[in-house]
């Protein structure tokens, strides 16, 4: 076994100052340290290409070395010389971070992957599961409130109501809050811009041509939406006069099935407990009434919760960043 003075010389054999506070110390990969200081040496002024190597009057550092101009393959920023196709604090362009630490190609690898989620669910009725679903589906997206672009359309004042309840349960349990802003149909593809989720609710009094017409009408702005990495909630519930609220993700081909089915009051499947969607969601819970499961998916994603079939009545479905 190792006494204190043998760890001691461990530490400083490898270079290393151990804080208990702060954790290890030292300079990041590409830099050295000059006087006490971390500095990088093939862009420093004060310090280029080594410690102490001062560049004169309107010279830069480029490449750690001192010239009048940048090379051929660096980009003047400020009085730096950057490789802006693989410089995480000046990706594609002077002062453009990249939040991942990663710059491939001058594109910052920072989008996350956007997520859909369809509820067939109303909320006319709903149970503490139900509601943990809904709110769950909301603070899948980042945001600090969460920022929620609502369309109520066609929808009842009840299911739009039930919604609202379930997301505001969320909150209170969760610690995060949300605003919300209603959409106008003509106006989404704009809208969209300031918003983390899309909510849509059950249309449950539209027909399919408007359906249809919503889908083409924001069909790229949602697909847009989507791979930037925002949230679509969708809920679905039976309509005598449409074959499904979800016609309006068809056209973009973010969610599609072949059909809507209302079904009675039964024990529903959590298929993928403590996950996204499911997390806090009991293993079963009882469906209410204007529950419907969507058959033969067309589209990609995951059923979280079945119904006693294994027919899908919740889907979340995960859309990686376009590369």
């Amino acid at each position: 076994m190792a006494d204190a003075g043998d760890f001691d010389a461990s530490i400083r054999d490898a270079s290393m100052s151990f804080d208990p506070d702060t954790g290890l110390g030292g300079c990041l990969v590409g830099q050295r340290e000059c006087n006490g200081v971390c500095v990088d040496p093939q862009h420093d002024k004060q310090n280029c290409g080594g410690c102490g190597t001062v560049c004169t009057g309107d010279q830069m550092c480029s490449g750690g070395q001192c010239s009048i101009a940048c090379m051929s393959d660096l980009v003047q920023c400020g009085d730096e010389c950057r490789g802006v196709s693989q410089d995480t604090e000046h990706c594609g362009a002077c002062g453009q971070v990249c939040q991942s630490g990663i710059c491939e190609d001058s594109m910052c690898a920072d989008a996350v992957a956007g997520q859909v989620v369809v509820i067939g669910h109303d909320y006319v009725n709903a149970n503490n599961a139900m509601r943990r679903i809904a709110g769950n589906a909301v603070f899948l997206a980042r945001g600090a409130p969460v920022r929620v672009l609502s369309y109520q359309g066609a929808a009842s004042a009840a299911s739009i109501s039930g919604v609202e309840s379930a997301i505001e349960v969320a909150k209170k349990e969760i610690g995060r809050d949300w605003q919300q802003t209603i959409a106008d149909e003509n106006n989404v593809p704009l809208q969209l811009g300031g918003a983390d989720v899309f909510l849509i609710h059950a249309q449950t009094g539209a027909s399919n041509v408007s359906l249809t017409r919503l889908g083409q009408l924001w069909g790229a702005a949602l697909a847009q939406f989507i791979t930037r990495g925002g949230t679509i909630v969708m809920f679905e519930a039976p309509s005598s006069i449409n074959d499904g609220t979800y016609q309006v993700l068809e056209p973009a081909k973010i969610f599609g099935a072949m059909r809507r089915v209302e079904f009675g009051v039964q024990t529903l499947k959590v298929k993928t407990p403590g996950l996204g969607v499911a997390v806090r969601v009991p293993a079963r819970y009882l469906s209410a009434l204007h529950t419907v499961r969507f058959e033969q998916l067309t589209t990609g994603g995951t059923p979280i919760v079945v119904d006693s079939g294994e027919e899908a009545v919740v889907i979340q479905r995960v859309i990686l960043p376009a590369k």
